[in-house]
């Protein structure tokens, strides 16, 4: 008898355990994999290329008024072999790619922050875009933001005040892209052809020849 009681209690305590695991196992099973939680996995504004208008306002001395150039650009991250995410960004300007750089980084729990020492550029989860920093004389600062349809980004460039006088007194370039992904049939380009062009890496102004998406209006 008391061995048919021992079972008894033993089969009860089973009952008892598979009743607290089972709920915490299925917790397991459906909680995302930690490799993919956010900031490991790229977000889904690295897919697809962000084409559309680029906006430059030159400001001088000689005008109180900022003479303005237009042109086209486009923007895309690639995966690079090494983990980092590469994104180039190509604008051009009366035919010539001339307002466009590339930045190296990592994606993390904070987002995406680039390697570069001289010339800093973030996004946060939210998908905002800082950045300043001093290169050959000239200062930038980076705002933004970015989502999985759009990219608006804003670059200030004003010359350091101790490198001397200049008749211009900064640019600014406005980039408003759209992606080729949310707007398959449209947009500012009919079409997209990748060329090999030397972009400036910011940070260090190394030149590097990139195949890089060129906008055709």
């Amino acid at each position: 008898m008391k061995a048919v009681n021992d079972r008894m209690r033993f089969r009860s305590g089973q009952r008892r355990m598979l009743m607290v695991c089972l709920p915490l196992l299925l917790a397991v099973l459906q909680s995302p994999n930690p490799s993919l939680a956010q900031g490991d996995e790229p977000p889904a504004y690295t897919e697809g290329t962000f084409s559309g208008r680029l906006l430059a306002e030159i400001h001088s001395t000689a005008s109180m008024i900022p003479h303005r150039n237009y042109g086209t650009a486009t923007a895309r991250f690639d995966a690079l072999p090494d983990g980092r995410t590469r994104l180039t960004l190509s604008g051009t300007i009366k035919q010539e790619g001339n307002a466009g750089f590339s930045v190296t980084g990592r994606y993390g729990p904070a987002g995406f922050r680039s390697d570069d020492k001289a010339i800093t550029l973030s996004i946060d989860p939210e998908g905002r875009i800082t950045g300043d920093g001093i290169e050959d004389g000239q200062s930038y600062t980076l705002s933004g933001r970015i989502s999985a349809d759009e990219l608006e980004l804003q670059v200030q460039n004003r010359p350091v005040p101790e490198t001397g006088a200049t008749s211009v007194t900064g640019i600014d370039f406005t980039y408003s892209l759209t992606n080729d992904l949310a707007e398959p049939e449209g947009g500012t380009c009919k079409d997209i052809r990748y060329e090999m062009r030397p972009v400036a890496s910011i940070g260090d102004g190394t030149m590097s020849m990139i195949s890089v998406p060129v906008c055709l209006r």
